[in-house]
């Protein structure tokens, strides 16, 4: 509550257009709202409990109005109880083309998956379905939508699509299917396979070394006293963390207390975190450490922190054909780093 007003819900939003009769159009035809006329022949678009009104370009007709109101100017949210692979489906039969790719993103009161598209006027429009935050049994609901969708998508020869990813050209190109091969999304793996900057010497000192202003696009969470938070660039799994120390040290015995309590303080710090933003089912907790035990980057001790689903993605189960789930890790960032912030 602020400023003496306790403010309880949207009512409805106002969308200023170039062609009145076209938003209306992509509207009800692409996104299921319903067209409403109300007061003087007034447009809206009802969606659930709320409604956007429509207003023409131009001399604003109604008083009073927003003084800077143009096409194209409206970034909106939209929460749908569809399946997000049903509206992906639904959208391209439109022939309506995506903005970015699918994922996890932070909605105003639970997580939520969601894939943006451009209305006639190129506002942005965001189409979500909300994630429970209590996962008191996300296995089992994401078990029956995968089975459900699975059943659906089967086309007769045995292969079921599974959620998350698609046939050759359904979204790459949005051509008929022409092998059976599936796409899996990994957006921040570009930088790695284009050969961004090389870092020269231990990225773990290098990294943290540029100072907070550089953060978000080194990915570093949370710095402590001796210990960080960071984000693994290359993930088993998004929001795949890792707990350095500052120090650079290959063995554990070789690391002063304070450092190697502070860096278990911090992973018992993010888990909960995980678990709770992301929605994840379990957490794996552990070091390689030295070469032999499959170290990337042996010098420099480093505590990996990555969340489980049940039936998530490694080796085994890609090459079974089971999905991924892929998040921008910048995304995954914004939605982390405040509340890891938090006392």
């Amino acid at each position: 509550m602020s400023g003496g007003i306790e403010l309880t819900a949207i009512d409805h939003v106002v969308l200023t257009v170039a062609d009145v009769q076209a938003t209306c159009e992509f509207w009800t035809r692409v996104l299921g709202a319903e067209r409403r006329t109300f007061g003087d022949g007034r447009l809206a678009l009802q969606v659930g409990a709320q409604k956007v009104n429509v207003h023409p370009a131009g001399p604003e007709p109604f008083d009073p109005n927003a003084l800077h109101a143009t096409p194209g100017s409206t970034d909106i949210c939209l929460l749908t109880s569809t399946p997000l692979d049903e509206v992906i489906a639904h959208l391209l039969a439109e022939g309506v083309t995506l903005v970015g790719a699918p994922g996890l993103r932070s909605g105003a009161t639970t997580p939520i998956v969601s894939v943006y598209v451009h209305d006639p006027d190129e506002n942005l429009v965001e189409i979500a379905c909300p994630v429970p935050r209590d996962a008191a049994s996300p296995s089992a609901a994401t078990r029956a939508a995968r089975d459900e969708l699975a059943a659906a998508h089967d086309d007769g020869s045995g292969h079921a699509t599974h959620i998350g990813e698609v046939r050759r050209g359904f979204w790459l190109d949005q051509g008929p299917p022409s092998d059976d091969t599936q796409r899996l999304w990994a957006p921040w793996r570009f930088s790695y396979v284009s050969g961004g900057t090389p870092i020269e010497g231990c990225p773990f000192c290098v990294i943290p070394a540029r100072g907070p202003e550089r953060d978000r696009e080194s990915l570093l969470l949370h710095r402590g006293e001796h210990a960080y938070v960071i984000f693994n660039a290359y993930p088993y799994n998004p929001g795949h963390l890792m707990v350095i120390p500052y120090g650079h040290v290959a063995d554990v015995e070789d690391l002063e207390l304070p450092a190697a309590n502070e860096m278990w303080l911090l992973a018992r710090r993010a888990v909960p975190l995980l678990k709770e933003q992301l929605g994840c089912q379990g957490v794996n907790l552990g070091m390689n450490l030295g070469s032999a035990a499959g170290a990337g980057i042996a010098p420099h001790q480093h505590l990996h922190v990555v969340p489980r689903w049940g039936g998530d993605t490694n080796f085994i189960s890609v090459v079974g054909g089971a999905r991924v789930m892929p998040q921008a890790l910048t995304e995954i960032y914004d939605l982390l780093a405040p509340a890891f912030t938090e006392p």
